[in-house]
C-alpha cells in the first residue's frame, strides 16, 4: 500500500476533480475490505455487495476524509461499520421484537 503522503495526494487528486484514479484507491484496498467483510458477512454473494457498498460510500464521503490518519483505517473503519449494519438489517425478528 502507498504511504500516507502519497494516499493523501491520491485523495486530493479525486477531490480535484480526476475521479478515475478512485479505481487506484479500489486496487490498493480491495483485499482489506474484502477481508474484514468476509469476517462478518458468511454469504459470499451478499459480502460481494457489502464490498461494493463499501466503495460507493467511500467514494461519496472522500471529502470527509480528515487525513488525521491512514486511507486503510479509513475505509477499514467504512468496511466493518457497512457490514455490521448489513448484519444487523439480515437478522431475523424475534417474536419479542414484533409489535401488536
Amino acid at each position: 500500500m502507498e504511504s500516507k503522503i502519497d494516499e493523501n495526494a491520491l485523495v486530493q487528486t479525486i477531490l480535484d476533480g480526476q475521479v478515475d484514479e478512485f479505481q487506484q484507491i479500489i486496487e490498493n484496498y480491495q483485499k482489506l475490505v474484502w477481508h474484514l467483510v468476509a469476517k462478518i458477512v458468511k454469504s459470499e454473494a451478499d459480502r460481494e455487495d457489502v464490498c461494493q457498498d463499501v466503495f460507493i460510500k467511500v467514494y461519496k464521503n472522500l471529502r470527509s476524509f480528515k487525513f488525521e490518519s491512514k486511507l486503510s483505517t479509513w475505509i477499514g473503519r467504512i468496511a466493518y461499520n457497512s457490514a455490521i449494519n448489513f448484519i444487523q438489517k439480515k437478522k431475523p425478528e424475534l417474536y419479542e421484537d414484533i409489535s401488536p
